[in-house]
């Protein structure tokens, strides 16, 4: 089996034996979106469904991960099963904690491709050499609870982040592309903050496109 997508609402009892049986067919690809329903952000009430990661395991075949409306939070106990993913795609995820995600991304060895859209419980996004040793595109977008990336990646390239003004930490001698749209609650005195910030973090980069929104006005560059 290649691929698994489903759309399914809160309460499917299901869920779990749909997702057992695709990984026990060697599915490559799993799509899996949660109605929304009433969730404008993520509950309080444990009522988001929690992806099962101990369902997968060494053998996992699986490339492609995409999830939106749940929880993705692996214990270190059963977090073999991401090792052969290249692309992990995340939209309304609650990621539960930093320790968390750390969790996760120290699995990833081949991920090329990494997403968070509308993500909870993300304070900092922190990739470190030792992980995600092939990621080239990155993505955040909108996860409002961020104060930080902070990237140790020598191969990423692309960069996409649109959120609040936030703290970047860069050491990626090959990232040549970053697409920011950042807004801020103040008015900018200082909009160029990022542009200076880039210009000495990464003098190898050759295609920036970057728009700041302010309370007053909007600056593109």
């Amino acid at each position: 089996m290649k691929r698994a997508s489903t759309f399914v609402r809160y309460g499917c009892n299901d869920l779990e034996e749909w997702i057992r049986f695709a990984v026990e067919r060697n599915v490559e690809e799993i799509d899996l979106c949660l109605s929304e329903d009433n969730h404008l952000s993520a509950p309080n009430d444990g009522s988001f469904y929690v992806f099962p990661c101990d369902t997968f395991d060494f053998n996992s075949t699986l490339k492609c991960l995409r999830l939106a409306h749940c929880v993705l939070a692996p214990l270190k106990s059963c977090n073999y099963g991401f090792s052969m993913l290249a692309t992990l795609e995340l939209f309304k995820v609650d990621l539960k904690s930093e320790e968390h995600i750390r969790i996760l991304l120290s699995s990833c060895d081949n991920l090329e491709t990494l997403s968070f859209s509308d993500c909870y419980n993300m304070d900092y996004l922190k990739l470190e050499h030792s992980f995600c040793k092939k990621l080239k595109y990155l993505k955040v977008n909108l996860c409002r609870q961020l104060k930080g990336i902070m990237l140790k990646c020598n191969i990423l390239e692309t960069l996409e982040y649109v959120g609040n003004k936030i703290v970047f930490l860069f050491d990626a001698p090959m990232l040549k592309s970053f697409f920011g749209r950042v807004s801020e609650s103040v008015p900018c005195h200082g909009e160029n903050w990022l542009v200076c910030k880039l210009s000495t973090d990464l003098p190898q980069l050759e295609n920036l496109f970057l728009e700041c929104c302010c309370i007053v006005s909007v600056y593109t560059l």
